[in-house]
């Protein structure tokens, strides 16, 4: 909903494009640090009393992001959002965790990764006519408005993780747990991989408005239609996983999922600068492989797991955010230009060959499905 004022934050506050692009980055940064923090406390503390927690936080700094009378207020009240919005991404994933096992666990994911999905459709094109309206500060009004609908649904929910079951002694413990898990190459590669999927969008995502306004020249209507026509993709992927997801042999796939990347990677850098159609077709694809990859890769990672569920949901989610900050902030490097979202998707590709490539040969074992 934010993403459409972008240009126009530059113009109230006297920035510039390059420094206004960062309060995406910083949000989704400080949103990383918070699924590490949060999610992997929740195991000692519970999952109810976090989210409660780091709602009020989220709305409260969205509510100040709307007076933001400089940049520099906004960006540190972004990154205070992102912290506290954090705890909520981690702590839904521990959530479906503690409710489902197996096949149910698997289709439990993809359909709320669907649901999350959903906003990248419908924001850009409510963030159109709330920019119309209430300009880009009403834009934060209006998340603040969702975000205590959030709050609400909280205070009504049950506690899913029973005291018996949680982390006793030190709150140092859960920390712990989560650096033993990334020390086993079984989950850390496959984590590093499914994670580097999002990099490329999320630097299509940082730099959507300028690439399609200012270098296309797309009117800011269109950009939102567009915007919402490649999320679609993104949308349809986590259903068409949870259909087939007991049929799929996720070693397998994630191999063809790597080369078909590489692949669109040369049409990318080929046919992207030619017009705003072409590179969005080319989005559509990497959008869908990013929202299939994300719920198999977490699925793949807690299904065997019996305890640390809020750590390992914590890892999941931070490694995931954290690359997309990382391809955010390089694709920002050539802000509004294509070639910042190529360079991003090729560099991703080269480290996903030879991370699988390791992962297949130390620990996968053919014999075993996924």
């Amino acid at each position: 909903m934010y993403l459409p004022g972008l240009p126009a934050v530059t113009a109230e506050l006297g920035s510039d494009a390059a420094l206004t692009s960062q309060t995406l980055t910083v949000f989704f940064l400080f949103m990383a640090v918070g699924t590490l923090i949060w999610g992997t406390l929740s195991d000692k503390t519970g999952r109810r009393p976090m989210l409660l927690g780091c709602s009020l936080v989220a709305t409260l700094a969205c509510l100040s992001c709307a007076a933001s009378p400089t940049i520099e207020v906004l960006l540190v009240l972004r990154s205070l959002q992102g912290l506290a919005s954090g705890g909520m991404v981690a702590g839904g994933m521990a959530i479906v965790k503690d409710c489902f096992e197996g096949d149910q666990m698997a289709k439990t994911l993809a359909f709320t990764q669907a649901v999350a999905m959903v906003a990248p459709v419908v924001a850009p094109l409510l963030g159109v006519a709330v920019l119309a309206l209430g300009g880009w500060r009403g834009s934060f009004l209006a998340i603040a408005a969702l975000l205590i609908l959030c709050l609400g649904l909280v205070l009504v929910m049950k506690e899913t993780l029973p005291a018996e079951e949680r982390v006793t002694g030190s709150l140092v413990k859960p920390f712990l747990g989560g650096f033993a898990l990334l020390r086993h190459g079984s989950f850390a590669l496959p984590l590093i991989v499914g994670s580097l999927f999002n990099a490329p969008f999320m630097a299509y995502i940082g730099n959507a408005s300028y690439i399609y306004e200012e270098h296309f020249g797309v009117s800011t209507a269109l950009f939102g239609v567009i915007f919402a026509i490649t999320s679609v993709s993104a949308i349809l992927s986590p259903l068409i996983y949870m259909k087939y997801e007991s049929v799929i042999h996720v070693p397998r796939l994630m191999t063809v999922f790597i080369a078909v990347l590489g692949i669109l990677a040369f049409p990318l850098v080929l046919v992207g600068n030619s017009g705003p159609w072409p590179f969005m077709a080319c989005m559509m694809v990497m959008a869908f492989l990013g929202a299939f990859v994300r719920p198999m890769t977490a699925s793949f990672l807690l299904g065997p797991l019996t305890s640390g569920i809020g750590t390992a949901s914590s890892l999941i989610s931070f490694t995931a955010a954290a690359f997309g900050c990382v391809g955010m902030f390089a694709g920002s490097m050539g802000l509004g230009m294509v070639e910042g979202v190529q360079s991003v998707a090729v560099v991703s590709v080269l480290v996903m060959i030879g991370c699988w490539a390791v992962y297949l040969r130390r620990y996968h074992r053919p014999d075993k499905r996924g």
